[in-house]
């Protein structure tokens, strides 16, 4: 050996030799008692850190439209959402994705734009703009640099006020729609969560789907998306959140220079045809009855060689309701509703079935929801439903909610509450949820104090009183041939076949299957 390889390797050796005798001394007791002396004892948790939710301000335009301002943030940068208080619920039997095309529909060209033109104005102003829809209201969403408010405003004003709806437009836009639907065809957790919610609601409210199907969006017209936007794009069904740093006297004018002069007669002559009640605008009850659950029984879409299966198990459950919300939902927590609850422990951590696994509780305006899902290795597809029902049927039986339990959920909704509002966009994600849900005053403000007040046994209350466990609606999504007569063998209700909407595939003449509606 060289003698320049020689010095290289003592070079290397030296250090490891110090680390091994700095091992081994440590690893002495430094006296003849117990070893475990000389470790530290585990600190005590301390107390919650101090969180004040934003103060707003509120004020309303000259067109009557309720701001409310919230002034967080050192940066030069501004964001709002508008809300229009009226969404896909509202839209009519056989024309689902009026709503949502008529939204996306207002950045696709003005009186003073083409499409790409405003993009391309965007684009050098660094700002975006954005329109949204939901269930049960349509939202238009602006961000920009401060100094640029003025012409961003601007943009975004004549979206609402002039937008051409042009035919081409539309076409190409229905185009779009019509590649997104088929490709949700492949992803089982779409075709499953549409499917479960039109188990719960029936082909109504919440049992359609926003985006619409593809027969749905050959039956709407332009002028459909005219009339819908004329009665529900409104300064009367609007309300806007705009968060910044700006002062809150600066944020009212600019907003007043750019929509204050807004006014329904923009789409007068729409409004004059008058195709749509007033009443649609509001949603509809959904078509079941609350508590008229039927028997828990097997729904099953074939995707036919899936390397896995989508696992939904739930029932309808009652509407959004301000004074049990919280109990509802630290009532789910110890189940599904976090990492370490019930379902995600068994069916991830200790069977290795899942990536992971939830259960949730949703509280609509008509309605609401239990859900528990997951999607599993083909294979365990059967095992894995003794286990969700296992651990359903147990909180709400022989195996209630622990106080360990309980303590880890609420803690984890108060001290997890501050994350939410970090930065502009999480501030104004929460103010402009709760305007849009049209929350209680001092609804974000009263947050810890709600959830702090429920006990252990209104959690439990709550969680008895949505879940039955003989009533469950179970959905499946994937390879029946493969694994269809295992979980039939499980004997948990009737088998029910559906078809990628979700409607039961009926029996031709002659024994074979057909979908219905063919």
């Amino acid at each position: 050996m060289s003698t320049g390889s020689k010095q290289m390797l003592l070079i290397v050796l030296a250090p490891l030799a110090l680390l091994l005798c700095a091992c081994v001394k440590a690893g002495s007791p430094a006296h003849s008692g117990d070893s475990a002396a000389a470790w530290p004892a585990m600190p005590e948790p301390g107390p919650m850190p101090g969180f004040e939710v934003p103060e707003a301000h509120s004020f309303k335009l000259s067109n009557g439209i309720p701001v409310t301002f919230v002034q967080v943030g050192s940066i030069p940068m501004v964001q709002l959402q508008l809300n229009i208080h009226s969404g896909s619920a509202s839209d009519p039997a056989g024309m689902s994705g009026r709503a949502s095309l008529a939204a996306a529909m207002l950045k696709e060209g003005t009186t003073e734009h083409s499409a790409i033109e405003l993009s391309e104005l965007l684009l050098d102003l660094s700002s975006g703009v954005g329109m949204s829809t939901s269930l049960e209201h349509s939202a238009a969403s602006l961000r920009c640099l401060e100094d640029k408010l003025d012409e961003t405003l601007a943009l975004l004003a004549s979206m609402l006020r002039s937008s051409t709806f042009n035919e081409a437009d539309f076409e190409r836009l229905r185009e779009q729609r019509r590649s997104s639907l088929l490709a949700e065809q492949d992803r089982l957790e779409v075709l499953g969560y549409r499917a479960f919610r039109r188990l719960v609601y029936g082909d109504s409210y919440a049992g359609r789907s926003a985006r619409g199907t593809l027969d749905s969006i050959e039956n709407i017209t332009v002028q459909d998306l005219i009339n819908w936007h004329a009665r529900a794009w409104i300064p009367a069904n609007a309300s806007l959140v705009m968060v910044s740093r700006m002062s809150p006297e600066l944020a009212q004018a600019a907003l007043e220079r750019a929509l204050g002069s807004w006014q329904p007669g923009d789409f007068a002559a729409a409004m004059q045809l008058d195709p749509i009640p007033a009443a649609e605008l509001a949603p509809q009850p959904p078509a079941y009855q609350q508590g008229a659950r039927q028997d828990t029984a097997v729904y099953w879409i074939d995707r036919p060689g899936a390397a896995q299966s989508y696992i939904t198990v739930g029932q309808s459950a009652p509407a959004w309701d301000a004074q049990l919300q919280a109990s509802r939902s630290l009532g789910n927590s110890p189940l599904g509703g976090q990492f370490t609850a019930r379902l995600n422990m068994n069916l991830r951590e200790d069977k290795g079935y899942t990536y992971g696994a939830r259960s949730s509780v949703s509280g609509l305006q008509q309605g609401g929801s239990f859900r528990a899902r997951a999607s599993v290795k083909t294979a365990t597809t059967a095992k894995a439903l003794v286990e969700f029902l296992y651990e359903i049927k147990g909180i709400v039986g022989e195996r209630p909610i622990q106080a360990d339990e309980f303590a880890a959920g609420q803690g984890r909704y108060l001290q997890g509450y501050p994350s939410y509002f970090e930065g502009i966009q999480g501030v104004l994600s929460q103010f402009a949820s709760a305007d849009a849900k049209q929350r209680p005053e001092g609804w974000l403000a009263g947050y810890r104090k709600r959830i702090s007040a429920v006990t252990m046994e209104q959690a439990q209350g709550q969680l008895n009183d949505m879940i039955d466990p003989a009533k469950l609606a179970i959905v499946v999504v994937g390879d029946y041939a493969a694994v269809g007569a295992e979980v039939a063998a499980l004997e948990l209700g009737a088998m029910v076949m559906l078809d990628i909407h979700g409607d039961p595939i009926v029996k031709a003449e002659g024994g074979a299957d057909s979908e219905a509606g063919d």
